[in-house]
């Protein structure tokens, strides 16, 4: 729970200076508190901080998404320490920084796992029934992207 409670404060400081050119939207803890978070476009206005997750040159990099109930969200997005968008999943696509990872036709998606070195997600149909195979996502250094596990 402390962890919790230092990772909070931590983003809170991190990320909770405005830059007065940027668009600005609220993301959102599971405790009700809100910061703001620059230079993000999104068709809501509330953003839910989920986890985060090591990125580039083993910094901790921020999950957020657009929360349609405990454990379903209908858009996920990895952010760098900067807010810049590393990854960005929707309904019809998973993209990294290099363009589209993986197309996809779910109505939303399933976090069922995050050990902080990987994102494990599966999508879900109109009725939150999960199909298709989970997908692994993870940091891959050499190619300098998040990306799909590929077997």
């Amino acid at each position: 729970m402390k962890i919790k409670i230092i990772f909070f404060i931590l983003v809170v400081t991190i990320i909770g200076c405005n830059n007065k050119n940027s668009k600005s939207i609220q993301l959102q803890s599971n405790r009700n508190d809100s910061i703001k978070v620059e230079n993000i476009a999104s068709s809501k206005n509330v953003l839910d901080l989920i986890d985060s997750i090591k990125g580039p040159k083993n910094e901790w990099c921020y999950i957020i998404g657009n929360r349609i109930n405990d454990s379903i969200y209908s858009s996920i997005r990895i952010l760098s320490q900067n807010k810049d968008t590393l990854y960005f999943i929707d309904k019809d696509v998973l993209k990294n920084t290099k363009g589209i990872d993986v197309r996809a036709e779910f109505s939303a998606f399933k976090i069922l796992s995050n050990n902080r070195k990987e994102l494990i997600i599966n999508g879900v149909d109109s009725l939150f029934h999960a199909y298709g195979d989970n997908a692994t996502i993870t940091w891959n250094s050499s190619k300098d992207v998040f990306e799909t596990e590929k077997y």
